[in-house]
């Protein structure tokens, strides 16, 4: 009877095993099958058939073996003066590049200019987050644009070849997205959101969070805020762990 193996992590994995008994509708084969993972868009998951049930096992071996889990950090809303360098020193411990998705408003600090200099210096790529932190829906299409080239003219001179932007909230419309576009960004959200900012996840909640978050995927782009303290006192924690875990690499995103 054919079986479902679930939870791969591996969108479209092909792979052949070696001679086996094989069964097709009513009848015995003996032959070579063929393996795909196919994602599950509705379910969210993904499934692979297979046609033994006593070969799951060897088959989930075999996947997660040749399988290996990337990871991108990402931080939202700074700079922030006191936590954002010391992210930054941890981070550099680690040899780790992230993305750091700055507020125009905070970029007119003094002193934040040259935190986004350090970091677009030590190799981590600089985003646009809006300047004020709003909900972007509820602006006119004139509203968008201003947010989005008040900041630009504030962090040009580090945003990477192809700019990066995020609305802030991961919120967006059909606006939004156009005017993005028109301005030359790529919209950039993220699929681990251990919610760093929520007094019930803190002082490390959000790091189990974030961990059991990226367990469940292949390529993690993970949300935190350097505008937290507690963020920036567990983040090599938070790195540690990852990297103690089996099959985990911290990479930067291609631009």
């Amino acid at each position: 009877m054919a079986g479902i193996v679930r939870n791969w992590t591996e969108p479209r994995v092909n792979f052949q095993l070696g001679w086996e008994i094989l069964r097709f509708g009513s009848g015995w084969y003996i032959g070579k099958a063929q393996y795909q993972l196919t994602e599950d868009a509705g379910a969210g998951a993904n499934e692979m058939k297979v046609f033994s049930t006593g070969m799951k096992q060897r088959i989930r071996k075999m996947l997660l073996l040749c399988v290996r889990k990337q990871v991108i950090l990402t931080f939202d809303d700074g700079p922030h003066l006191s936590y954002t360098p010391l992210i930054l020193d941890v981070l550099r411990h680690h040899r780790i590049n992230a993305i750091f998705f700055v507020l125009g408003e905070r970029m007119q600090i003094r002193g934040a200019r040259e935190l986004i200099q350090r970091a677009s210096a030590e190799g981590h790529l600089i985003g646009n987050h809006g300047f004020s932190h709003v909900d972007m829906r509820k602006l006119s299409r004139d509203q968008i644009r201003s947010e989005l080239l008040r900041t630009r003219e504030l962090i040009a001179e580090f945003e990477p070849r192809r700019p990066l932007f995020r609305p802030p909230y991961g919120a967006y419309n059909s606006d939004v997205v156009e005017i993005a576009k028109e301005l030359g960004y790529e919209m950039l959200l993220w699929n681990v959101d251990p919610q760093d900012w929520n007094p019930k996840r803190k002082p490390t909640g959000w790091i189990d969070a974030a961990i059991d978050q990226m367990r469940a995927r292949r390529r993690s782009i993970c949300i935190c805020h350097d505008s937290q303290g507690t963020t920036a006192e567990g983040l090599d924690q938070l790195v540690t762990r990852v990297r103690a875990a089996s099959r985990f690499d911290f990479v930067r995103y291609a631009i």
